[in-house]
């Protein structure tokens, strides 16, 4: 009996051991579980990747030519793939969630760490962008007495405030479809203004196109690769998007329709911005062109930008302030109200930034140089080589060139930024 019960038992441990250690593996390698559809996520990827950095794209051919179309092509070729290679290691790791989490299985902790600070410069960057943008738009319709730009940019603040304290994403994909849709609302009129000139002092058109010509500075050139870089700059919020979705599987189709979209909607919008309408003329931010003040197609067309604004801000602040939460052991569902603090906190923040930075071509052409040219083509480019399974050489020899590519770029426009004017 003795020697049967212990038999018995020895085949107990033998047995269950290892079940429990395949609980737990299951357990680590579990994905994070969203509420997301398909949908939902790729309203709010397109949203977050539109915005006035596509609207700047005459203004980068003014500054860089028919090279302005070359650092396009190169960039979103190589930054769609570098964001399919985040997809892929996501997959084929399941215990992974953040971006953080790609950088330590791959670097180590100091690589995290590196990461994480590059994506919060990033991502709170472009939340004081949204600010900045929101009160160039609404200066317009303020009276004199109380047109100070602190003040409309503390008003945007309080209005959009309350989107930043969400548990998911899932109700701001309304707000990212109509913000969709008043880009391409902005871009017909974009052509309706190539076709009829937008005022009597706007004297170009289809018909009568501006000057195209543009000056051969290699640092205008150069400084132009921000301004590119920004707008594919989707890299930080990945994790994000793809955690919030239900079905985790199909977010390569997010990726593709994104940068789809976009790419379209930049080509589309340089092409009829630059060569019929404004030429070297353009501005860094095509939106306050798009008619004289006071008309109706202005004021509509503002507003409903406004909505644009309203549903990205949140996209940007939410992933950097979960970064803190994190650190300090929040959560969203036991601790709501020191998650609410939290991101108020760091929305007063991003106020502060905007009101000391207040010229969007330099906060938007600061961080595509120093952070997108890390987070959308250093970093994902050393995960994949790191990380991926099944590399061919031909992907391996393209990922060590786009990260040499990056490196060289980035350099030169950080050096064009400080020598412009010399």
């Amino acid at each position: 009996m003795t020697i049967r019960n212990q038999s018995e038992t020895e085949v107990s441990i033998t047995i269950g051991k290892p079940l429990l250690e395949d609980a737990e593996d299951r357990a680590e390698n579990k994905e994070i579980g969203g509420d997301s559809l398909l949908c939902h996520v790729l309203f709010n990827a397109v949203n977050y990747m539109l915005g006035g950095v596509i609207l700047s794209a005459p203004y980068v051919l003014a500054r860089a030519g028919v090279y302005g179309f070359s650092i396009f092509l190169v960039l979103a070729f190589g930054t769609w793939t570098t964001a399919c290679a985040l997809n892929r290691i996501f997959k084929e790791n399941p215990k992974l969630h953040t971006y953080g989490d790609i950088a330590r299985e791959a670097y180590g902790p100091i690589a995290e760490r590196i990461l994480s600070v590059t994506q919060f410069l990033e991502l709170f960057g472009y939340s004081a962008s949204c600010i900045v943008t929101a009160a160039l738009l609404l200066e317009d319709y303020v009276p004199p007495e109380y047109n100070s730009r602190s003040l409309i940019m503390t008003v945007c603040l309080i209005v959009v405030l309350p989107t930043t304290w969400c548990k998911t994403l899932r109700p701001l994909a309304a707000l990212s479809s109509a913000g969709i849709f008043v880009f391409f609302g902005s871009v017909c009129f974009l052509i309706k203004g190539a076709w009829m000139p937008l005022s009597s002092d706007h004297e170009y058109s289809f018909s009568h196109a501006a000057s195209i010509g543009y000056k051969q500075d290699w640092r205008d050139v150069m400084s132009s690769v921000g301004l590119v870089l920004a707008v594919f700059s989707t890299h930080a919020v990945i994790p994000e998007l793809r955690t919030s979705m239900r079905q985790k599987d199909k977010f390569s189709t997010v990726v593709h329709g994104t940068y789809i979209t976009c790419t379209c909607v930049w080509l589309l919008t340089a092409i009829v911005g630059y060569f019929f309408m404004f030429g070297l003329e353009s501005p860094s931010f095509l939106i306050t062109e798009l008619g004289p003040p006071g008309t109706v197609t202005r004021i509509v067309v503002h507003i409903a930008y406004m909505i644009n604004l309203y549903a990205k801000f949140p996209l940007c602040l939410v992933p950097v302030s979960k970064i803190t939460e994190h650190k300090m052991g929040l959560d969203a569902q036991d601790s709501i109200f020191r998650v609410i603090l939290v991101r108020t906190g760091w929305s007063i923040l991003a106020l502060l930034v905007s009101i000391l930075i207040h010229d969007f071509a330099t906060i938007i052409s600061l961080i595509g140089t120093l952070f997108c040219t890390l987070l959308c083509g250093v970093f994902p480019s050393l995960f994949a080589l790191r990380l991926l399974s099944n590399l061919s050489r031909c992907e391996r020899y393209f990922y060590i060139s786009y990260i040499i590519i990056s490196i060289v770029l980035g350099t030169l426009n950080l050096l064009c930024m400080f020598w412009v004017g010399t």
